[in-house]
């Protein structure tokens, strides 16, 4: 996986398999901004609508209610955007898949992927401590779900840094590996 900066957006060059992981992981997260906050699993829920911040806030229930709506129209807006990337995705251009994300839109790329490591970690009880651990020993303790969610959440955090790094550039630097 390769990504740099064209002259208006960032191009990411992809293997197959890694086009097919990073496919799966954009489809999984469009369909949950696709679900109301009331309906989603709880796990995800609490990390994506949390409403600790309301009640320390003082907020009444319709001002909890409008802040959550409003939360849950961002993820609209963000699936829109993420709908246009998994139709880029969908359609391999030769061995390597090609997919661009105009520089104006990196900041919701960014936050997309920050809340697939987000949902993914609360659904399968992944903290600090399992994404710190350096052992192949201790990572084979985890369960095949959970090694496959922390796998993605590593990939997700070295392309939100790889991003980072590729927006710091100038257009057709080189690339990012």
């Amino acid at each position: 996986m390769h990504i740099r900066r064209a002259q208006q957006s960032l191009v990411l060059t992809t293997e197959p398999v890694e086009s097919r992981i990073l496919l799966e992981i954009l489809s999984a997260l469009a369909e949950a901004y696709r679900v109301q906050p009331g309906e989603l699993d709880p796990a995800t829920a609490a990390v994506w609508y949390s409403t600790r911040g309301c009640a320390s806030a003082k907020m009444s229930a319709t001002e909890t209610a409008e802040w959550m709506e409003s939360l849950h129209g961002s993820k609209g807006t963000n699936l829109r955007l993420l709908e246009r990337w998994l139709e880029q995705l969908a359609q391999p251009d030769g061995k390597d898949h090609r997919f661009s994300i105009k520089i104006e839109d990196a900041p919701m790329f960014l936050t997309v992927i920050n809340d697939y490591r987000l949902m993914a970690a609360a659904r399968h009880d992944i903290g600090e401590a399992e994404m710190t651990v350096g052992f192949l020993e201790s990572i084979q303790r985890l369960s095949p779900e959970r090694q496959r969610a922390l796998a993605e959440i590593s990939l997700l955090a070295w392309l939100m840094e790889a991003t980072l790094q590729a927006l710091s550039t100038s257009p057709d630097s080189p690339k990012s590996e």
